[in-house]
């Protein structure tokens, strides 16, 4: 793994070993985020600083241990638990494809099943949505309410 950090214009990088515990999870997000917990509205602050991850699943647990340092109520989203597939019985399709065989899928270009924000944290979307309002793939957002 990768972590970055910029101070004054320059790149620190550091080369971390696998597997990575908790601590050492916590340690590096210490390493590049110091002080998330009150500079995490700053974009300056966020644009400067990466920390990249050879896997999505390590990506996610980073991602978590972040989430859980910031302050405010957590809001938990979850996906659409059946298919839809029209003229179909949609019984006859459900039974084919059990809910947590659906909840499971982890694919690239597919949202996860669950999603977890709280109120000020940054989110890049993934795709365009409405590239007239600006919703568009690699933008970044802050979010101000749930």
């Amino acid at each position: 793994m990768l972590l970055t950090n910029s101070v004054n214009g320059y790149w620190t990088l550091v080369m971390v070993e696998f597997p990575l515990s908790m601590k050492m999870i916590q340690d590096i997000v210490n390493f590049v985020y110091p002080g998330i917990e009150c500079n995490f509205k700053e974009h300056q602050y966020l644009r400067d600083k990466a920390i990249l991850a050879p896997t999505n699943k390590l990506v996610d647990e980073i991602n978590a241990h972040v989430l859980d340092r910031i302050p405010g109520e957590e809001h938990v989203y979850l996906s659409v638990d059946n298919i839809d597939e029209g003229p179909m019985d949609e019984n006859d399709v459900n039974s084919a494809f059990p809910v947590e065989f659906l909840n499971s899928i982890n694919m690239h270009g597919m949202p996860k099943h669950e999603l977890r924000l709280k109120v000020g944290v940054v989110v890049m979307l993934t795709r365009n949505i409405n590239q007239v309002l600006g919703l568009c793939n690699e933008i970044f957002y802050n979010l101000p309410e749930l």
